[in-house]
Order: C-alpha cells, then structure tokens, then sequence
C-alpha cells in the first residue's frame, strides 16, 4: 500500500511541477517576445537585441516571413529560407494568434519550447526556450520527487506505526492461558477461545508424547538387549545403548540412518527386509564371536505398516551353556562306559569259567573297585543336577559352625593323609554363618580331600579360617597358568597323566563352585606348577 501511495504521490507531483513549469516558461517567452518586437521594429542591431535576454537562458529567436519562411535565426546553423508554416505555433502566428508549442528536437538533442506572434510589419518572431536533454530534464525533477517521496515515507511510517500500535496493544496483552478477553476486540472472542482450547490439547497431546518417550527411552536405555525401531521409510529412529554396542557405532547420530549404515551383516539386513514385508521373523547371529537372536516385527496403525520393531539378545550364555552340557554328556558317557566296560569284562571272565579260581578275588576286588568309582560318579553327578536345580540340599539355612566342621573333616581324612605322608595342619578361630550344614560340609570335604590327593609324598596341606575366609594350600603338583581358568569346569583335569592314578570323578571342584555360586561365597584359586595349590573362600 505505501508503495502505491509513494507511485501515485510522484506521479502527481511530476504532473504538477509540469503544468506549472510550462505556464512560467510560456509567461516568461511572451515576455521577452514583447520585448524583442519593440526593439527589432526600432531598428536597434542584432547585438542588442541579444543582450536584453538573460544570459543563464537558452534562447533561440527565429524571424519569420508571413508565409513561414525563415528569415533569420540565433542559432549556430540557422536554417535560413526553410518552410515551416506547418509548425504549430507558426499557423497560430500566421492566423494572427500566439502560438505556443513544445517539441523534441532531435538534431538538437534538446527539448525546446516555443512561442510565436505576428509582428506589427507581419513578420512573425518566435522565441525557443531549449530546456535540457530528457536526462537532464528527469534529473532535475528528481531531486525534489525523491525530497517528497522521503518525507512522505516517514510520514506513512510513523502513521502507520502509531496505528498499528493501537491495533495491536489489546492483541499484545492476550494471555490464552488466563482467559480474560474483556479487554480484547469482541470480534476476537470465539477465535480466542477456540485457540485456548486447541492450545489447552496440543500442551496434553505433547506431555503425554513426552512421556511415553521419556518412558521408552528409559526402557530401552536400561536394555542389555539391542533395541532398534524402524520408521516407513526404513530410516532408524531409535537405536539403544544396547544396539549401539552390539553394532559398534555412535547411539546420538544427527541423520537418521538405515540399517546397512551400522552393520553389513545379510542376515540382519535381510532379516530387516522381510518384517517390512510383514513377516515375524527370527534367527541366530554370530557378531564379533558373540552369538545373538535377533527378532523383528512389523509395526501397523489402523492396517497400515508404519515401522518396524528390532530386538536382539545376547545368546552367548546359553550357546555356552548348551556346549557344556554337550560335552557334559560326552564326558559322562565316557567315564560311566570305563567301569562298566571293566565290571563287564571281569564278570564275563568268572561266569565264563575262565578265570582261574586264584583270581577270582582278584577279579571281585577290582569289581568292587570300579563299581565304587560307578557309585561316587553317578553320586556327584546327581549333586550337581540337584545344585543346577537349587534343590542340592532340602535343609534350611542355619547357624554352622565352620570350624567345628573343619576338625571334623580333618579327622576323617587324618588316614587317608597318612597313607601318602602327608601332613595336616589346621588353624581355626570360631566363625559361624547363615547356610545348610551339608552344602558346607561337602564344600570343605572336596578342597581339602583334593589337596591330599593331588600331594606329593610328604606334602603338607595347610588349612586356615579366619576373618570369614578359608583357604586351603597345598604343596602339590600344582596347575599351569593355562589350565587354572578352567579348573571348576565338569570333569576337567589338569594332569590328565597324573590324575588317572588318582581315584576321583573330576566333578569334585565343580560340585564346590556351584555351592560357592548358590550361597553367595566367592571362590578364587592360585597356583604354580610342581610348587602347589591354595583355595581361598570367603563367605
């Protein structure tokens, strides 16, 4: 709108300062023009009648028969003896009126004004005011239209401001929240009241989005699964703590990326691809020598598939557990088929006649012998079954006395020590826990009979409790650096050699941590190859 009032207002302007610059140049040209009369028809020289016109002035004096030819002219090349009765001011002239005309002249590059009348002797004088070139011309008028336009510019300006403040001062002091439209235009009312009413859902709309986002990332940031969602697009909009560590990549990114950004793997890619197909799918992963299962479902809103939703578990506990039990079963097949491949042979050879009547006891003694080795295997093999299902004793916890247990078990073992000459020396002060007798009685039994029996000759096993701690050391054959980490595991032997000598099941160990494990104590052990072992348990 200022735009046009600025237009509208310099056009005017233009046109007036036109009509009123033509008026003054035509008074002052007839004028002059009555001037010159009187003195060209006084006789008086060229000189002179040039030197009554004002010399800041462009004139141009033509003298002009009655017929419209040129007479004489003040211009350089004056164009004497031509016709131009059919100018304008000329017929006005010759028809006994003043005549005034403005005209561009080309050959000039000027725009010249004129104004003629018939002389008293009938010759016409005309007298040509050359104003500048259009250039010079729109300069000249330029500076007073770009004054105006200025001042009016302000002027609007400041107008405008002040009326725009009165509009906009009771739309300034609206508070939605407060709804208190008494100063406020009526008509603004119901819109007002219809936006507080919006305003008041989008703020509900927005809380409860941010809570279950709040919520969401709480869920999945607190995952040690992998967390990934899908939108439509298959770009990732949340990729969890979880997920960020399986993929080794950045959780915070500031694009929104798809899956092959973050892994390579087929299987997930694909995996990826079919739940957007709208396929539940699963399947297993081996990532980084980790093993995981990965799920993915579709996601839909009213029928329509609006994302997908990606889970991943870390399985490598289970595939770990699933190896042992593997070889669990191969290693128990193996030591059960042992005996029995004994018991079988000696009882084939007395039933057959065979054996000579001198060794049939000898036959029955190693019967005996490997049908004890059968009864103790499957003892401990049932124990452990028992502590896997947290049903190894059905006492109840009690106060035990720890040292009591150890003299006793001490006097137990004191023979079979004797037999290889080893000592045993025992240093107890009074310690008394929360836990079943029998689980600990079976815990203690197992370190100290294991230190007796992987002892050299005249070993020593040196048993200590004190400060809720017990160890148990021996100077025996030791464990190297490499098998120490796997000691607890099911009939694992570290000197295979020297543990076929020794009578035992190789579950002995693993029976204690799996009791160390259910009650809560913690179990380390040291070792130095041929040099002996300590036990340390703190309850």
């Amino acid at each position: 709108m200022a735009i046009i009032t600025l237009i509208l207002s310099s056009t005017l302007i233009l046109t007036i300062n036109n009509v009123i610059s033509n008026q003054k140049i035509k008074e002052e040209l007839k004028a002059e023009c009555e001037v010159l009369t009187s003195l060209i028809m006084s006789d008086s020289s060229k000189d002179d009648i040039l030197s009554t016109l004002p010399p800041s002035q462009k004139r141009r004096i033509t003298i002009i028969t009655d017929n419209g030819i040129i007479i004489d002219d003040t211009f350089s090349d004056p164009e004497v003896g031509k016709d131009i009765s059919g100018q304008k001011e000329i017929l006005s002239a010759i028809n006994g009126e003043s005549g005034y005309t403005k005209r561009y002249s080309q050959s000039k590059n000027s725009i010249i004004t004129y104004y003629a009348e018939k002389m008293p002797d009938g010759r016409i004088i005309r007298i040509g005011s050359v104003e500048n070139n259009m250039l010079g011309v729109v300069l000249t008028m330029l500076i007073p239209v770009i004054l105006v336009i200025i001042l009016i510019y302000i002027l609007c300006k400041l107008i405008a401001s002040e009326i725009t403040k009165s509009i906009v001062k009771p739309i300034e002091k609206i508070d939605i929240k407060s709804e208190n439209y008494d100063e406020i235009y009526p008509e603004l009312v119901p819109f007002l009241k219809r936006i507080s009413g919006q305003s008041k859902e989008i703020i509900l709309q927005a809380e409860r989005v941010s809570r279950q986002k709040a919520r969401l990332n709480t869920i999945s940031e607190n995952m040690t699964e992998g967390f990934i969602l899908f939108d439509a697009g298959k770009n990732i909009t949340v990729l969890n703590k979880g997920a960020s560590k399986i993929f080794n990549t950045d959780e915070n990114f500031v694009f929104m990326p798809s899956i092959t950004d973050i892994t390579d793997s087929k299987e997930i890619i694909s995996l990826t691809e079919r739940a957007f197909e709208g396929e539940k799918c699963s399947l297993p992963l081996k990532i980084n020598d980790i093993y995981y299962r990965a799920f993915a479902n579709p996601v839909y809103q009213d029928d329509k598939l609006i994302g997908v939703v990606m889970m991943i578990v870390d399985t490598n506990e289970e595939a770990r557990l699933e190896l042992i039990r593997k070889e669990f079963s191969a290693n128990v097949s193996h030591e059960l088929k042992t005996p029995l491949t004994t018991i079988l042979g000696y009882s084939q050879l007395i039933n057959s006649g065979i054996a000579k009547n001198e060794d049939i006891k000898n036959f029955t003694q190693k019967i005996e012998k490997e049908s004890s080795r059968l009864l103790r295997l499957i003892e401990d093999i049932i124990k452990l079954s028992k502590l896997d299902e947290e049903a190894f004793s059905n006492e109840t916890s009690e106060e035990v006395n720890v040292a009591e247990i150890i003299k006793e078990i001490t006097e137990t073992l004191l023979p079979k020590a004797e037999e290889k000459g080893v000592s045993i020396e025992v240093s107890t002060e009074p310690l008394y826990i929360k836990a079943p007798s029998g689980e600990i009685n079976e815990l203690i039994y197992n370190l100290m009979e294991n230190a007796i029996k992987y002892n050299r000759d005249d070993g020593k096993v040196t048993v200590t409790l004190n400060t809720n701690t017990l160890t148990v050391e021996d100077t025996g054959i030791g464990i190297s650096e490499d098998d120490l980490p796997r000691i607890f595991e099911r009939f694992f032997r570290a000197d295979k050699s020297r543990s076929k000598k020794v009578n035992g099941t190789g579950l002995g160990l693993s029976i204690v941590k799996h009791i160390c494990v259910r009650n809560g104590f913690e179990i380390t052990a040291e070792s130095t190859l041929n040099q002996g072992t300590l036990f340390k348990v703190k309850f």
